[in-house]
Parts: C-alpha cells; sequence; structure tokens
C-alpha cells in the first residue's frame, strides 16, 4: 500500500528518501482562528475541537503560520505557492458580481502532481472551492479545469449559488457541485463534505491528492442536526453559543472523516489540517480583542492553526515555531512527490514554457526534525481590492519577523496612509499596542529598519503576472 500524506503547508527542502506515489490529504477548516483552537488557545479558554487537539498530539504543530485575511486570497495562495499580488486574488471573490477570479493559466498543486510527480496521480477536491466567479462560462468545471478530476460540494459559501435567486439557502439548503452538475443538496454541508472524503479516499486510485475543505464554521450560523449538536443549542442561542456549536459539528465531522480510514492507511499517511484564516469578529471572546478578527492583518487574523501528522514526521506532539506561509503547501507537496520546483514550468496561456516562481519552502525538514531553524527570516501577507491586477481601492501589507511586525495601510493607487510597528510577546495572538519609532530602543529601531527594507523590497519585486 503507498503511503498517503494529508498536507497543509509549507515547503523547505527535504533530507532523506520518499516513497514515491505518497497519497496527500489536505485538510481546511473556515473561520476557526487559533484563539477557537484548543491546542493553540489561552488556558482557560473555552474551545470545542477535541478532535482537531488529538490529532496534533500525532504531528507537529507550527505556531508562526501565516495566511492571507481571507479564504479566497488563501485558498488561491495555496493553491499556486504565490503571494496574492502574482495570482491577483486579494479578497474573497463575490461569485456572482466578481470580474477575476482564479486565472486556468496558474500553475495548481494537481497539474503539478499529475505532469511532474513519480507516479500518475488522480486529485479531488471536495467542500468549499470559492475561486471561481459566475460569471465564467460554466463556472461549476472551474475545479476541474484547474487540475482536479473531481470536485463535489459547493462552489462558495452556503449561501452563493449560481440560478434560483429566491431559493432560500442555508447549511440544509444548498448548491452542490458534482464534477460540473449542479443540483440542490439538503444534506447538512459539514456531513456531506465528510461524506464525499471518505467516497473519494475509498475509490481513488492511488497515489492521490485529495482537498477537503469544510465551509463550517463560516456563517451564516444556525443549529446543526440533533446527532451533532450536544450543546442543544436553538435558534434563540447568542452568536457566540451558535459558532461555538458550529465548529464542535465540524469537529464531530472531522473526527468521523479521521476515523474512517483504514487504520494501516492512517499509519502511513501524513495528515495537514489547516484553517483559511482567523476567526470572524462576532465569534472572538475575552481575552482576545474582538477588533482584530478575520480580514484584518493583526495576528488574530492571519496568523492560523497548521497541523501535520504521518510518516515523516518524527516526534509527534512536537511544536515549531518556524515561520510558515500559506505559499510552502505547493512546495511541500512537490517535495513529497519528489518533484523538483526548479524545473516547473507554465503549461498554458502567454507564459507557456516559462519557469513558474514560486514564493514557498518545503516543510519536511521541521517534520523530520521540529527543532530545526526557521528557513525563512520573514513572514509576509496582504490584502487588496478590487481582484486582478489594480489600481486597488486599499491594499493591506504586513511583514514580521520572529519577534517584530510592520503593518502598512495603502489606498488610492498605493498611498500609504498608515504603518504600525510592533514588538511580539513569545506565542501572544495579540501584538500588543504600536511602538513609536521616535521612542524605539536601538533594537528596536534596528528590527523596524530590518522590516521596512523588506516591505519596500516586496513592494517593489511582486507584481500581478497575468
Amino acid at each position: 500500500m503507498r503511503g498517503l500524506a494529508v498536507i497543509a503547508l509549507v515547503a523547505l527542502g527535504c533530507t532523506k528518501p520518499h516513497v514515491p506515489g505518497e497519497n496527500v490529504l489536505v485538510i481546511i477548516s473556515d473561520d476557526i482562528g487559533e484563539d477557537r483552537t484548543g491546542v493553540y488557545a489561552v488556558e482557560g479558554a473555552d474551545t470545542f475541537t477535541p478532535n482537531l487537539d488529538a490529532l496534533a498530539a500525532e504531528g507537529v504543530r507550527f505556531t508562526n503560520v501565516y495566511s492571507n485575511p481571507t479564504c479566497s486570497p488563501s485558498r488561491s495562495t495555496l493553491m499556486t505557492g504565490r503571494y496574492a499580488t502574482r495570482h491577483g486574488v486579494g479578497r474573497w471573490i463575490f461569485p456572482r458580481t466578481e470580474e477575476y477570479d482564479l486565472n486556468l493559466d496558474e500553475l495548481t498543486i494537481p497539474e503539478m502532481l499529475d505532469q511532474h510527480a513519480e507516479g500518475s496521480y488522480t486529485s479531488a477536491a471536495v467542500g468549499k472551492w470559492h475561486m471561481v466567479r459566475f460569471s465564467r462560462a460554466n463556472p461549476q468545471r472551474h475545479p476541474l479545469q484547474q487540475g482536479f478530476a473531481h470536485h463535489r460540494g459547493g462552489l462558495a459559501n452556503p449561501l452563493d449559488a449560481t440560478n434560483d435567486e429566491n431559493r432560500p439557502r442555508s447549511y440544509t439548503n444548498w448548491q452542490k457541485n458534482v464534477d460540473g452538475n449542479l443540483s440542490w443538496s439538503e444534506t447538512y454541508m459539514t456531513t456531506d463534505t465528510t461524506n464525499e472524503a471518505l467516497t473519494m479516499i475509498e475509490e481513488l486510485p492511488e497515489p492521490w491528492f485529495l482537498w477537503v475543505a469544510y465551509n463550517a464554521a463560516h456563517t451564516p450560523l444556525h443549529v446543526p442536526p440533533d446527532d451533532l449538536n450536544p450543546m442543544g443549542v436553538t435558534e434563540d442561542s447568542s452568536e457566540y453559543d451558535l459558532y461555538d456549536a458550529d465548529t464542535l459539528a465540524w469537529d464531530m465531522e472531522l473526527g468521523r472523516l479521521l476515523d474512517g480510514i483504514d487504520p494501516e492507511m492512517r499509519e502511513e499517511l501524513t495528515i495537514v489540517y489547516l484553517a483559511d484564516n482567523g476567526t470572524p469578529d462576532h465569534a472572538i471572546r475575552a481575552p482576545y480583542d474582538s477588533a482584530r478578527h478575520k480580514a484584518t492583518t493583526y495576528e488574530g487574523g492571519v496568523r492560523v492553526p497548521m497541523i501535520v501528522t504521518g510518516p515523516h514526521v518524527t516526534e509527534p506532539g512536537s511544536v515549531s515555531s518556524a515561520l510558515v506561509n500559506f505559499t510552502d503547501l505547493f512546495p511541500t507537496l512537490a517535495d513529497i512527490a519528489n518533484v523538483d520546483v526548479e524545473t516547473l514550468t507554465y503549461t498554458d496561456g502567454a507564459r507557456r514554457g516559462e519557469a513558474v516562481e514560486l514564493d514557498g519552502f518545503s516543510l519536511l525538514p521541521y517534520l523530520e526534525d521540529p527543532a530545526t531553524p526557521s528557513e525563512r527570516e520573514f513572514l509576509f501577507t496582504e490584502a487588496f481590492y478590487p481582484n486582478g491586477p489594480g489600481p486597488y481601492e486599499y491594499r493591506r501589507r504586513t511583514v514580521r519577523t520572529a519577534t517584530h511586525k510592520l503593518r502598512r495601510e495603502e489606498a488610492n493607487g498605493g498611498k500609504v496612509f498608515n504603518e504600525y510597528y510592533y514588538r511580539l510577546e513569545d506565542g501572544a495572538i495579540d501584538e500588543g499596542n504600536p511602538i513609536s519609532l521616535d521612542t524605539a530602543s536601538a533594537e528596536d529601531r534596528a528590527a523596524f529598519d530590518a522590516l521596512l527594507a523588506e516591505m519596500d523590497r516586496l513592494a517593489a519585486d511582486l507584481s500581478f503576472d497575468w
């Protein structure tokens, strides 16, 4: 039996030989940040992720992982290994009105595995997609055009649909895509994603890459089905309690997915879990700051959980403080599949035959030795609107090191109107108060100068490629 690899993020370079054709599984939750994840949250915080916490005991837990501030850019960055400026998706996609989505010319993970990996990979996507605009011809085929043999799930969020504008929509009444064919489903969305993932694990020929993206705990907040509602919430429950109930229902379905994998296969499986962005403001509780939420470039908006388990992990239950970016998933999976990323070229469009410029590193060294020093000195993430090549109405960028952080806000085509500097406390999700350059120590000032230089370098070097 070939090994299974479920992955979530990061790529640095492999240090030992790997079995050709390992299966790969990526699991993504929606809007469940570090503050709502048990093994990450501060002591005493209420969390509802027991199955995810148990998974952390089997693998490496990463504590400095940067996503994008919202879902569509995060997914596009994961899929391509490239910063948002390069692929052009800088904010969540409004599918019915959007003019830009993930370009078909991009080289995606499934295309890379199919065209370059040892073994003949089959890729499937289950659950939330949210990388396509509905004005595109046959949007339901977008996942298939991006290299997946199957897509079974929603094209975006539960309330989004390509037609039937007046039809009520919810987690139990939503438009489902099955390999390019649309229909309406009344199966609870979270349960449906687990059902389809288990079906794919049984049916896909090995080796395979399986992308499992849950919609939970994204809005609309709701009462889960009775068998997934041990908290007993009702429609009259608070937003806080409904969010917690929806998170627990997701965690229960995550447990069913993991328990449904054959134990022998599970031993050989590398599971990578990650959240797509931080927690939304309506779900953040004290002692966390509800103003530092999803859609912002505060740590609470972009620093997310990531856990990796499997045969490449040598110290189960360990922690890595390496600086990890969502761009790292692509090169990590390439490393597992014995693909040399330096040889990758574009296969479609005007750039056909040109080298692919990636922004990540392989994470395998951290799985083999969690104490491995961080490959990168700086973490970077960004948000902008509108999607595409610009000019942008707004742009938010963040660069940080292990100890310091710079947040920059721009508007009106690039005019900088705010810059904030922070000294990061070890392990804290909150940055604390900004530091004034006028009163900064010599050590802090030197750190901020380095951050500013890196921010300016990225602003000059990154450009929309298409």
